[in-house]
């Protein structure tokens, strides 16, 4: 399976991460649908369309099922079916100690990371069970696979978006519909702008981190597009894994395969003392 030819959903595709997807699913003959909740990817829809791909954007968000499934009758009336969903969205949330957290903000980070992606899911299985094929791509990050002081919304959001990952791949592992969540790294986004304004609230470790991310530019968002690419076009039955697009050799991802089908690895689990 490659891509060309397939129906792609990018949704949070005004994101640097979710644009970078756009134009490498594109440049691999996909037809590249664009969600967003504002009118902020005409421009990009514009930059596609003018290399021949088939491009649309859809007006989406992801906290209110009737937009999601107006945005998907769109897609299908537009280019048929979708077969690859995309999710590039993402919330940090409050930053800072847990006692000064708004719980509002907090739950409304939840909402977007967590409800969101359910929401997408749940609308787009159906055509995807129905035509018995499908790949969906989830985006984790910083704290969801490790505690994550001061960023305690993101965090617990983003590990449940690898665990909610992990419940569906088993669920439709037979179906040939494949899910996995790639972990892509610091890639500089609005979130470092962010993470900059809340100073001393995000700790001396997340300072440093942007201290660093400032010094070498971060990881392209070009690597995590590619990854996104490759788990959406590859024939190989990799499901519910977390893959960090930094750490993890998912260049040879087919070499990986026997050792992923019979073992935990990129998975998130409970580490014990001798035993279970």
């Amino acid at each position: 399976m490659t891509v060309r030819g397939k129906v792609a959903l990018i949704v949070g595709a005004s994101g640097a991460i979710g644009s970078a997807i756009a134009h490498e699913f594109a440049r691999e003959g996909a037809a590249v649908a664009l969600a967003s909740r504002l009118s902020s990817v005409s421009g990009l829809v514009k930059q596609i369309g003018a290399t021949g791909a088939r491009c649309m954007q859809v007006e989406m968000d992801v906290t209110c099922p009737e937009t999601i499934a107006r945005a998907i009758g769109a897609v299908e009336r537009g280019f048929g079916s979708v077969e690859i969903l995309v999710n590039a969205t993402g919330a940090y949330g409050p930053i800072g100690p847990v006692e000064q957290n708004d719980p509002a903000h907090w739950a409304r980070a939840v909402e977007i990371n967590v409800t969101g992606a359910f929401n997408v899911v749940h609308a787009i299985l159906p055509s995807m069970l129905q035509g018995r094929t499908g790949r969906i791509v989830h985006f984790s990050g910083g704290g969801g696979a490790y505690g994550r002081p001061f960023f305690s919304s993101y965090s617990a959001c983003k590990a449940a978006i690898v665990r909610f990952t992990e419940c569906i791949a088993m669920e439709l592992k037979d179906k040939n519909i494949y899910v996995n969540v790639i972990a892509p790294g610091p890639v500089k986004s609005a979130m470092w702008e962010e993470l900059r304004a809340a100073s001393s609230l995000a700790g001396e470790d997340a300072l440093r981190e942007l201290n660093e991310m400032d010094a070498t530019g971060g990881v392209s968002a070009q690597r995590a597009a590619r990854l996104a690419l490759m788990l959406a076009g590859t024939p190989v039955p990799i499901t519910g894994r977390l893959i960090s697009v930094v750490w993890d050799d998912w260049e040879h991802l087919d070499q990986h395969f026997t050792s992923l089908l019979n073992s935990d690895t990129w998975t998130l689990r409970r580490v014990s003392i001798g035993g279970k």
